[in-house]
């Protein structure tokens, strides 16, 4: 049997890679709530009732942690979620989890590894 060749591969390896990162957009599409947000520095949970993701599928977002609002773009590859909101540093945090409705990542905060764990906000939760 003879190997095929390298450059017949390339399109099937680029779909593939494409249909996956296209599946991740389509799972993190929607509103996120954060449930729990800690860090080896600060005691408890950081969260509270205003932090919150909202992930559009033309890779905008917006969102709202401690009170300080942002909106921009996002995107994401095999480990890393990348956010770009306007009039700011971009940020890269590195997801742990990312199913339907859980997403977790790592952050770095000035040196310091934080968590956060957000699941997928219910419908009658956003008409509150």
């Amino acid at each position: 049997m003879k190997p095929i060749p390298t450059l017949l591969l390339l399109p099937f390896l680029l779909m593939f890679f494409s249909c996956s990162d296209s599946k991740r957009y389509d799972t993190i599409t929607g509103d996120w709530t954060c449930v729990s947000w800690t860090s080896p520095v600060q005691s408890g949970n950081q969260c509270d009732d205003n932090v919150f993701f909202t992930f559009h599928r033309d890779k905008t977002y917006y969102s709202n942690i401690g009170g300080e609002r942002d909106t921009g773009t996002y995107w994401i590859d095999q480990r890393f979620i990348a956010f770009d909101p306007n009039d700011k540093l971009k940020i890269k945090v590195e997801v742990i989890n990312l199913t339907s409705d859980t997403l977790s990542f790592h952050m770095n905060n000035a040196g310091i590894q934080e968590k956060m764990v957000l699941t997928r906000a219910r419908e009658e939760n956003l008409n509150d």
